[in-house]
């Protein structure tokens, strides 16, 4: 796998190329608009706002802490599920680009990877708010959240590379993707707490359900807690696997992906 390791780390060298990508990508998306991105936070704010108050009164708990915690689910839940479904589409949208200009599959994974880290860190501005309006101080566990979102970040470029090779060749996958995340909002703590369950169904909802993980390492350090060692183990180790499967698939499929798109 060394032609495959080194493609990767030769697109990942390219900053200025990616860099300029995600931004001009950015920019198009949001061409014209006097708001421009804020309407990103906005649309966020208003649906945290709105679900807060909501699900705050039926499981009649107190806002100052159900906000935080809804808030972080729901910015985090918008990260992971980026890397899948915008990532399963990546080497399509740049169909046109992969076919004209012979430049590294990483290129474009680092480009993808970049845009959903700036809305990721657009997104955290409703935190700042909810925070400040709820005194709400994390305290020193904030720190954490550099280490949990280099792990996200590691976790959501094999994502992309492996999703959008795969999306190329089966195109009904990003339909799939979409399908199956829809309802695992719902069966992940975004919205709801774990100490509502109890029994099985706590332990297959949380304990066995890696996307919770994903979440409550980026949630927890900005609720002022430490993330379980537990979530920790199951993200590392999501790394080392994907990454592995990820570098078999280039290995056999890598050359056939100009021809698939």
């Amino acid at each position: 796998m060394r032609e495959e390791l080194g493609e990767i780390f030769n697109g990942i060298r390219q900053f200025e190329l990616w860099s300029t990508f995600a931004w001009n990508d950015i920019k198009a998306r949001y061409a014209r608009s006097i708001l421009g991105p804020i309407w990103m936070v906005l649309s966020m704010g208003f649906m945290v706002a709105s679900l807060g108050l909501v699900y705050g009164a039926i499981f009649g708990v107190e806002l100052s802490s159900y906000f935080p915690y809804l808030t972080m689910g729901f910015i985090s839940w918008g990260l992971i599920s980026s890397f899948f479904l915008e990532g399963s589409n990546i080497f399509v949208e740049v169909a046109s680009l992969i076919k004209q200009i012979k430049i590294p599959l990483s290129v474009h994974v680092a480009r993808m990877s970049m845009r959903v880290m700036v809305v990721f860190f657009h997104n955290m501005l409703i935190f700042v708010f909810v925070a400040v309006y709820f005194s709400h101080n994390p305290g020193v566990n904030a720190f954490l959240l550099i280490p949990a979102l280099f792990l996200s970040v590691l976790n959501g470029t094999w994502i992309i590379m492996l999703l959008g090779g795969l999306s190329v060749r089966f195109r009904d996958l990003p339909y799939a993707i979409a399908s199956i995340l829809q309802l695992a909002f719902f069966l992940t703590p975004i919205i709801w707490q774990p100490s509502m369950l109890s029994g099985r169904g706590r332990f297959f909802l949380t304990d066995a359900n890696p996307l919770y993980h994903a979440v409550e390492i980026i949630r927890s350090p900005m609720l002022g807690q430490a993330p379980a060692m537990l979530s920790w183990y199951v993200m590392g180790s999501a790394a080392v696997v994907g990454w592995f499967v990820t570098l078999l698939f280039l290995k056999y499929w890598r050359k056939q992906i100009p021809f698939w798109v």
